[in-house]
Order: structure tokens, then sequence, then C-alpha cells
């Protein structure tokens, strides 16, 4: 919740896999958390899934674990209480297991695509907050697929170029800022100074 994917500290935290996940995505359901941030940040664009037509016009996806890409065919988006027994678990590899799983998901559907989902198949669920619900979560639910969907051009962030200038601002060192400060101040005295002289040599023609 609060370190980068190599540990050191981070206030945004990580995109992480339940604990009780296999690595290798083997499980029926596996659960990944990532915090709902803006500017199409980690898991910040699931929330964009809870509109019918952004549903219906984003149907696949890529998730790239064991050295390559794996397709996902995104199946439903749901709305849950963040305190799901069943759904935030990793399922037990028993047939009854996966299909009370399964209803648990239909029981909670926001929007769902036409799959036959079968008990052979891997889940991926990707999870994030949402203020539209008391403890309320989004979560975006897809099947694991071998095949590899195109990536679609990422969102640019076009507006008034503002995230552009502060990352430009940030770059510029201390000493340099310091000197503009200063010349700036010295043109401003200079103006004052100017204006004090006119006004002196208009009070002596009167």
């Amino acid at each position: 919740m609060n370190t980068d994917a190599e540990g050191n500290y981070s206030l945004s935290g990580a995109i992480f896999l339940h604990c009780a996940n296999k690595p290798d995505f083997s499980d029926f359901d596996n659960i990944i958390y990532g915090h709902h941030m803006e500017k199409h940040m980690m898991f910040g664009d699931i929330g964009e899934f809870t509109k019918e037509q952004y549903f219906n016009e984003h149907p696949y996806g890529n998730l790239f674990f064991d050295g390559k890409n794996h397709g996902i065919e995104i199946y439903a988006l749901l709305q849950v209480d963040a305190y799901n027994e069943t759904i935030f678990n990793v399922c037990l590899d028993t047939p009854e297991a996966k299909q009370e799983y399964l209803q648990e998901i239909e029981n909670n559907v926001l929007y769902k695509r036409d799959m036959n989902i079968t008990e052979d198949d891997h889940l991926v669920l990707l999870t994030t907050c949402t203020s539209d619900m008391t403890n309320g979560r989004n979560i975006l639910v897809g099947r694991l697929t071998d095949q590899i969907y195109p990536e679609k051009e990422k969102a640019k962030n076009v507006g008034t170029g503002i995230d552009e200038l502060k990352n430009a601002v940030g770059k510029v060192p201390v000493i340099v800022w310091f000197i503009l400060i200063v010349l700036v101040l010295i043109l401003i005295a200079r103006q004052i100074e100017k204006k004090r002289n006119k006004k002196k040599e208009g009070e002596g023609e009167v």
C-alpha cells in the first residue's frame, strides 16, 4: 500500500497481487490491487468502466508476466463491498468453490459480456476503490487468454499543458531561480526609480 515495486517507501504505493495468489496467475481468481489515481495512473481508469459505453468499447487488454504478454478478455465490471469475503479471497480449487465464486460475481455485476466462463478459466480481477458506495470497490474482471491484443494509443494530457509545465519547472536548478528573482527585483526597482524621477521633473517644471 505504501511501498513501490522495489520495496522503497512511496506514498502512492504500487500495484500488487493478492498475497495468497501464485505469481504465475494459475489460480482460478487472481486479484490485483491498485490505487484509484488521476491522470490515467495505476487503476485510475477503472472507474471509466462504470460508463456503459466505455465498457462496451474496451473489450480486452494485456497483462505482462512470466516474461511475456498475455491477453485479457474483459468479462464484467463489479461494484462490491470491500469486506466481501468471497470475492476478495483466493478461491479453493474445487468445482463447488468455483461455482460459488462465479455466482458471487453474477450477484455484483454492473455490466458484463456474454462469455462462457468455466471452471477451467483463469480470472484476473483488477480492484480499486470507488466513491459510488460506502466501502465500495470497482472490480474489472477478465479472463486470461493466449491471444495478445494490439495496444491502443495511450491517452494524452492535452488540456492546458499544466503537467508539462510543472515537470519543466521542477527540473530548473535552484540557483537559476535565485538569479531570475534577483533580475526581476532589479528591473522592478529601476521602473520605480524612473517613475519617481519623472514625477520630480514634473514638479520642477511647475
